[in-house]
């Protein structure tokens, strides 16, 4: 059995790592537009190892805590994704081919969207268990 308190702090630790990084590159900006390509590259790596530690954590029995941990698996997986789109799109340009990089533009901006939401869902969770997360 999980025990809760326990759960909690493992999560926190690893939810505290990446929190800078999320906030940059699961929204976009006034205009539409999402954090830069490389910004976007390099979460994709640095993500990978956050996800791996998150999803080895144990689930825990409590509702709100089991939607948090996949609230926030599924921001990292999103951001993942989207920073894939933007490796693929960086190589699309260095290529010349517009087409292929409109289309992995339109991927990476559709996961920054799907990024976003599970993350607003995980801070509502939050929320709801009493944690003031930034």
């Amino acid at each position: 059995m999980v025990d809760e308190k326990e759960w909690l702090a493992s999560f926190m630790a690893i939810y505290e790592k990446s929190t800078p990084l999320i906030h940059v590159v699961s929204k976009l900006d006034a205009e539409g537009q999402p954090a830069s390509l490389n910004d976007l590259a390099d979460a994709h790596y640095g993500f990978t190892h956050i996800l791996k530690s998150a999803k080895n954590l144990p689930t825990p029995k409590q509702r709100e805590l089991k939607n948090i941990k996949n609230d926030f698996e599924r921001t990292l997986a999103s951001v993942i994704k989207a920073g894939e789109m933007a490796a693929k799109m960086l190589d699309d340009i260095r290529a010349g081919s517009k087409l292929s990089s409109r289309m992995h533009y339109s991927s990476m901006v559709g996961y920054i969207g799907h990024a976003s939401v599970y993350h607003s869902s995980l801070l509502r969770g939050f929320e709801k268990v009493g944690i003031t997360a930034v």
